[in-house]
């Protein structure tokens, strides 16, 4: 008889999670807004910043007189106040952004925030008619995403590489009865609120948080995101 010997078991390393777990749409869209707001801080005049705010920025007032006004319902998206404005867009895009984008594809992807930035404005041109401010911001495409998002009850599998929205798209006479949709989007409706009132800034001057565009880009994207989807 031969003695048992032991072989010893192998184990294959678990797989490393990735660094960054984006959708390469995504990925390139955090790098345009970071490169277009560096090139307006650091290699622009003040002149030339201010031409880029006033030739792609969304302006209310004119009620869509100029041609292109049409193309800043989407290039106002670009732009943003400072360097705080692109930071919180961009961490709210790779959260909710990410997920959406491997789930329809990045041509939808595209569709999609260009649908939720140019709803966002014209909510916004709704509720301010007459405003002689300006409106820049990724926010109402980045609130469309987040409207998506409900509409998927928030349901991500973490399988995929990258991570995307799972599952049948919830019919909205589900989503509406959600408690965790319905907690959630209190919370965001309430967060936008109190941003909007000021209270945040102690109602000091400086760059207002514009709640309206980011209603009309949420609704968009949580009523309109079935005409974007796909099936997995």
């Amino acid at each position: 008889m031969f003695p048992d010997i032991e072989k010893p078991i192998r184990r294959d390393p678990p797989d490393r999670e990735p660094a960054f777990n984006l959708a390469g749409v995504v990925v390139f869209a955090l790098a345009l807004l970071g490169a277009i707001h560096a090139a307006r801080i650091f290699l622009f005049s003040p002149q030339m910043n201010d031409a880029v705010i006033v030739i792609f920025g969304f302006f209310p007032a004119g009620g869509m007189a100029r041609p292109l006004d049409w193309i800043d319902l989407v290039t106002h998206s670009l732009l943003h106040a400072d360097a705080t404005h692109l930071l919180v867009n961009a961490i709210w895009l790779a959260a909710f952004g990410s997920p959406l984008a491997a789930r329809i594809g990045w041509p939808r992807f595209i569709a999609f925030w260009m649908a939720t930035a140019a709803a966002g404005a014209l909510m916004y041109l709704a509720f301010n008619p007459e405003s002689g401010g300006v409106l820049v911001g990724a926010s109402g495409a980045i609130s469309g995403m987040t409207g998506a998002a409900a509409r998927f009850g928030f349901r991500v599998d973490r399988t995929r590489r990258p991570s995307a929205f799972s599952g049948a798209l919830q019919p909205l006479t589900y989503a509406v009865r959600s408690p965790s949709v319905l907690s959630f989007l209190a919370v965001w409706m309430a967060i936008n609120l109190v941003a909007g009132s000021g209270v945040f800034t102690g109602g000091a001057a400086g760059p207002a948080i514009a709640w309206e565009a980011h209603l009309g880009g949420f609704l968009t994207g949580f009523l309109g995101v079935g005409l974007f989807d796909r099936k997995l």
